[in-house]
């Protein structure tokens, strides 16, 4: 990189989106990092969840498998935490919009050197935020 930001562009619950500027092209990029231990931070709220399902069900008469339920859910959340399915499901997003015709609606393009389980690079887009329009 040419240029990072020192501070983040954007927040969400297990990442950080910083800005940067490619050294070998000079296009700007979005890199959202995740945040350092969010594995572990997830892992024990699913610990916890899973261990009270069984008493919640009991006390609450619920006619579900609440246990099943967390572990569906934990999957699916565990999954989220790889950046790399994340960088797939993009890229798959933007070519099935193409297919359809629909190539004003796209997700940024991902730079794949520069993306790994933790860490995904993007081609920056400006927007609008939904609440400013």
């Amino acid at each position: 990189f040419s240029e990072f930001s020192l501070e983040p562009v954007a927040s969400a619950s297990i990442g950080q989106v910083y800005s940067g500027r490619l050294r070998e092209t000079g296009e700007e990029v979005a890199v959202k990092v995740q945040r350092p231990g969010v594995l572990v931070d997830v892992g024990l709220d699913l610990f916890m969840m899973r261990s009270i399902a069984p008493l919640w069900k009991r006390f609450q008469d619920i006619n579900t498998d609440l246990v099943g339920l967390v572990d569906a859910w934990g999957t699916g959340f565990v999954n989220e935490l790889d950046y790399r399915k994340e960088a797939a499901a993009t890229t798959a997003f933007s070519e099935a919009m193409r297919e359809r015709g629909l190539g004003s609606v796209f997700a940024p393009e991902v730079v794949e050197p520069l993306s790994s389980i933790h860490v995904l690079t993007t081609k920056w887009v400006d927007g609008e935020m939904l609440a400013s329009s």
